[in-house]
């Protein structure tokens, strides 16, 4: 007897379809596209902040904003809990940078954005990492250049993509990404700043996975 015989019928079963997809799906290699390419509920990489993105909801209502880097860029904070009466959708907390802190500080285009905690972009964006999935599910094809902070890493895919990882008991887990130019040094306020938010911002959800 042949091993699949309703496949001579035309006919084939649902799990057979889930684990061929599943199988595909594993043996596929991810390629990141440029970082200018992908879009953010409506945002890109490029998109000046003032005219293109502060007055679009949600990002119209801010936790804070700051000059980091030695006063040469800005940084606007989005919260995944409150903060001075804010809070992001979906538990997610979002960081956009500016390339330059000028008088009219809004007035310039989007350099880079970080994404940490939640998934509200999973509907809204072409970027195809799903948060608080294990990293291991991914099959990435470049080789990351990684360094390790306490219980995360950043592994960067070349000089405009990087993917936020944490260590949850045994599991490595994707915390983040970030997409946009970013410095070299991860010890500049641009880096840490990823660091500062996910510890002090983190959702219930989250602060379960590590007391568990």
């Amino acid at each position: 007897m042949k091993p699949f015989p309703l496949l001579d019928l035309g006919i084939i079963p649902a799990i057979y379809i889930c684990r061929i997809r599943n199988i595909i799906f594993m043996t596929q290699k991810m390629q990141f596209k440029p970082a200018s390419d992908y879009t953010f509920d409506g945002i890109k990489l490029g998109m000046n902040f003032k005219n293109d993105i502060m007055f679009k909801e949600p990002f119209n209502v801010f936790c804070d904003d700051d000059p980091i880097d030695n006063g040469t860029r800005l940084l606007v904070v989005y919260t995944a809990t409150d903060c001075r009466k804010t809070r992001f959708p979906e538990d997610t907390s979002v960081i956009m940078y500016c390339p330059e802190y000028p008088e009219d500080k809004f007035d310039q285009p989007l350099e880079a954005i970080a994404v940490v905690h939640g998934n509200y972009f999973l509907e809204r964006s072409d970027f195809p990492i799903k948060i608080n999935e294990p990293f291991d599910s991914y099959d990435i094809e470049s080789e990351p250049v990684s360094t390790r902070m306490k219980f995360i890493e950043i592994m960067r895919y070349g000089e405009d993509i990087a993917v936020v990882t944490m260590d949850v008991g045994n599991k490595k887990l994707i915390g983040g990404y970030v997409v946009g130019k970013m410095p070299d040094d991860l010890e500049t306020e641009s880096w840490r700043s990823i660091f500062k938010i996910y510890r002090s911002f983190m959702p219930d959800k989250i602060k379960e996975w590590f007391r568990s």
